[in-house]
């Protein structure tokens, strides 16, 4: 079995996968002190970017304990995780004992380069797997601005009965007149549509009513 040693992984729910780039001060990175690493075809490697999957239960046996992670002054045991790449990219999983997936992470840009000339040696792996379901394609937007629509929309939820600052907000945002039993529905397509400059005024009057800051 072949071992990637000392990187760093940003794990997150399996259905989300972030690159390198993406990742953000307060995630909370996992120092890998080993893991093993197999080549697997192109058309799995995109399976796993697309589709929710189930591994054979061979494969976890393969990569049973075999990962170890740097916990303070010590090591811990990842009981079913793998890297797997297909000479293009490479991706690290955390299984369960079915073989769900139950995180996922890419890697930072120099340390990837350097898996893909180890997967080079390598000959592809055949590893059985089901798909369980499709994941549902994502907006096309950077994770910071995914984060900012979703403080938007969940703030204004918390204000949709409070007909005062409902007034207030379509007087700031609109010109025309808009029907009394309309107005959250406006404010909210007005989020999801996005526009940069109305964004950060909602934000600013959000922040305000909160005394905080996100």
């Amino acid at each position: 079995m072949i071992y990637i040693y000392d990187i760093l992984l940003n794990f997150f729910d399996q259905g989300i996968c972030y690159e390198f780039f993406e990742w953000m001060e307060e995630d909370v990175l996992e120092h890998i002190k080993k893991i093993p690493l197999l080549r697997i075809s192109s058309a799995m490697m995109r399976d796993l970017y697309q589709q929710d999957i189930r591994v054979e239960k061979e494969f976890l046996k393969r990569i049973k304990n075999k990962t170890e992670s740097f916990y303070k002054n010590s090591s811990e045991v990842i009981t079913y995780a793998s890297l797997l790449s297909d000479g293009k990219k490479a991706l690290a999983l955390i299984f369960d004992k079915d073989g769900n997936i139950l995180e996922k992470s890419n890697l930072l840009l120099d340390e990837e380069e350097e898996v893909l000339e180890m997967t080079e040696e390598l000959v592809v792996t055949n590893i059985s797997y089901e798909i369980k379901k499709e994941y549902k394609k994502r907006e096309d937007l950077t994770r910071r601005a995914r984060k900012n629509k979703a403080y938007l929309l969940n703030e204004l939820k918390k204000i949709k009965e409070e007909k005062e600052k409902i007034n207030y907000l379509c007087e700031e945002f609109f010109e025309e007149a808009i029907d009394e039993n309309q107005k959250y529905m406006k404010l909210k397509e007005m989020i999801e549509e996005g526009n940069h400059e109305k964004e950060e005024n909602l934000k600013e009057f959000f922040q305000t009513l909160s005394h905080k800051k996100v």
